[in-house]
């Protein structure tokens, strides 16, 4: 008797002992989630691209959790205390690029899983402080000057900022308290196929280069008003070529000089309205 009753404190201290693992493992992943923070958004092309988290990770492996675009070769490594999560480039990155990063399904010490995150990097101009620096310039398509005027119909609104665009005139007109600041051109909108959305919109995000995975371009001063269309300048290739063709994809695109103005202009939350 007295056998079976020390066989079963035993099982039962087992269970109580499983029970209470569980309980700090689900505490853990409950009150502690893994969070993931950029450290710094403009760098130098000679920095390496950090991003940091609140606990220790887990992974060893952390290329298959890693990826970055452009794609570069470069290192990937933490920090002593696996709190950093640290790429460094072979070479110096490209100047005034806009990098991209995704990670992915790490692992925390603390039992907790990060979902998938993106982070955005701009390496900033340096003024050929670093000699050995090969500056990317982007291909600059400048119009003719436009004649001062206004929209005939008038600004949309007399409060704050607007981007009014009408693609029949192909013209983007800017208004800031109802007055008429600039008025600019459309060199392409959307074709029959793709065509541009009309309607009112604001802008909700603002990219100095976005790289369009579907057509496989860079566009500079992007900004993204209604899914996957953007008012920017003009596309261009990896190579520099200028993307060419009568239409776009449904984005507006603006000589360039003129889409970095509007994009200076312009804030997150800026009525568009295209009409």
């Amino acid at each position: 008797m007295k056998h079976r009753q020390r066989n079963f404190l035993i099982i039962l201290g087992f269970i109580l002992e499983l029970a209470s693992l569980g309980l700090v493992v689900f505490g853990l992943r409950h009150f502690c989630p893994l969070s993931v923070w950029q450290a710094q958004a403009n760098v130098l092309p000679d920095q390496a691209l950090v991003v940091q988290f609140n606990q220790p990770i887990a992974n060893l492996n952390l290329k298959e959790h890693f990826s970055i675009q452009p794609a570069i070769s470069g290192q990937i490594a933490t920090d002593d205390f696996r709190r950093q999560l640290v790429f460094k480039p072979d070479n110096y990155l490209l100047v005034d690029q806009v990098y991209k990063i995704q990670i992915n399904g790490l692992w925390s010490f603390g039992f907790s899983r990060q979902k998938r995150v993106d982070f955005v990097f701009y390496t900033e101009d340096v003024g050929g402080q670093l000699a050995d620096l090969k500056p990317v310039v982007l291909p600059r398509v400048y119009a003719a000057a436009v004649a001062r005027g206004c929209d005939p119909l008038g600004a949309p609104t007399l409060i704050g900022k607007v981007i009014d665009v009408e693609l029949a005139s192909k013209k983007v007109w800017l208004y800031d308290n109802g007055g008429c600041v600039a008025q600019y051109d459309v060199h392409r909108y959307g074709g029959p196929g793709t065509p541009t959305p009309k309607g009112q919109f604001k802008v909700k995000t603002k990219e100095l280069n976005h790289f369009s995975s579907s057509a496989h371009v860079w566009m500079p001063w992007s900004m993204n008003f209604n899914g996957d269309v953007f008012l920017h300048g003009i596309p261009y290739f990896p190579n520099g070529a200028i993307l060419r063709g009568s239409y776009s994809h449904g984005c507006i695109q603006m000589p360039t000089d003129q889409a970095e103005k509007t994009y200076n202009f312009a804030n997150i939350g800026t009525p568009v309205y295209v009409r």
